[in-house]
């Protein structure tokens, strides 16, 4: 049995690729004296958002040539030679992507049957919120996952849904998914000026603040969005909305025929996002989502929302650091954002409790030591 006191690891990651958000994660793990990591990648999907950061500065990793394969609207990610690579490597563990990278994740499990002692570590949501699956699919994600030797899960929302399809929590690791929060926690002490400033020079007009930062596309609702928009336009209630996608056009011709000048279309912005954050008073997430939950209560911004990715029932605490909607209707939205627009001690308040939360718990330093506990806790399996 390996001693973890006397011996390094040898870890392999599974990855399509390597986006900006989970560098920083990498370079944690990499950074650990008591394990050996290597990132295995492929190239950028073609024709999506799928993309590796452009540099990994102190992670060993390597990009594999790529294969896609479009299977009814989906695209099969093929990474040749992942096999023979990792035998090259020898990993003790590897932490494989979830159904995303499908291929990749039966190759980890071949590899671990030819070479015993080897331990996989299934690593995805683990289950969406609201997200419907047929029974025959249920039977199968649950049949595969019996393979796995582990599971990290993105929230304890997913690991409520892997305990439901039979897994043991034993071998389940919540490693809730959260930005680079410790930079986003700096970038808020850094600033000095008043907001009122600073609104004043981003041109913001006065009045309640909603900063939606994401993707432009279906699964966000910015439909419901603008809804909002149109019943909430004599509040003084303005929408910032910050990204891009194959949605925008629609969005941006709507506000501009409906005249909706209470939304502020920014497109895709990679600097001074922190300003906007700092400058808004709640964060809204009218669908799908994630990430920028965390990058959000970093900024002292209560957060709106229905059904995002399942870390909302770790990170959004109803009344305390936001507020969880149960139908995710206009109506509750509204009423939601009415409460905090004329209550402005409820969102300052709402706003530090998150701030707190993230400090004490949910930080990317304690979302890779999970990760290394998950290895640990594999290794050391009877």
């Amino acid at each position: 049995m390996l001693t973890m006191q006397e011996e390094t690891i040898r870890l392999a990651v599974l990855q399509r690729v390597c986006p900006e958000y989970r560098a920083v994660l990498f370079q944690r793990l990499a950074a650990d004296s008591g394990t050996e990591l290597r990132l295995f990648i492929g190239d950028d999907i073609p024709n999506s958002k799928v993309r590796s950061a452009k540099e990994i500065p102190g992670v060993d990793y390597l990009k594999l040539p790529t294969g896609f394969i479009r299977l009814r609207g989906k695209v099969l990610i093929n990474h040749r030679r992942l096999v023979a690579r990792l035998a090259e490597f020898a990993p003790q563990v590897i932490i494989t992507e979830g159904e995303s990278n499908l291929l990749s994740m039966f190759k980890a499990l071949w590899y671990r049957r030819r070479h015993q002692g080897v331990k996989v570590i299934h690593w995805s949501l683990g289950g969406v919120p609201g997200k419907r699956q047929t029974s025959i699919r249920r039977f199968m994600l649950s049949q595969l996952r019996k393979r796995f030797d582990g599971f990290i899960v993105y929230s304890s929302f997913g690991r409520d849904i892997l305990v439901e399809q039979g897994i043991s929590a034993q071998k389940i690791t919540v490693a809730t998914n959260v930005s680079d929060v410790e930079r986003h926690l700096s970038n808020y002490q850094a600033f000095t000026r008043p907001r009122s400033a600073i609104r004043k020079q981003l041109g913001l007009p006065a009045g309640f603040q909603l900063i939606y930062v994401g993707a432009i596309e279906r699964n966000k609702r910015l439909d419901l969005l603008l809804d909002l928009a149109r019943q909430l336009r004599d509040a003084d209630i303005h929408f910032i909305v910050i990204g891009d996608g194959l949605e925008y056009q629609n969005i941006s011709e709507t506000v501009e025929t409906e005249g909706l000048e209470n939304v502020l279309l920014l497109g895709r912005r990679t600097e001074g996002l922190d300003e906007y954050f700092y400058c808004s008073d709640a964060m809204i997430l009218p669908g799908r989502g994630g990430m920028v939950i965390s990058e959000a209560m970093a900024y002292r911004l209560p957060v709106i929302l229905h059904q995002a990715d399942g870390t909302e029932y770790d990170l959004v605490k109803n009344g305390i650091t936001g507020v969880r909607l149960e139908n995710g209707s206009t109506e509750e939205f509204v009423q939601a954002i009415l409460e905090f627009s004329t209550d402005g001690n409820r969102s300052i308040e709402c706003g530090l409790s998150g701030q707190e939360l993230l400090k004490n718990n949910y930080q990317m330093a304690i979302m890779s030591q999970r990760i290394t506990e998950s290895v640990h806790t594999v290794l050391t399996e009877t």
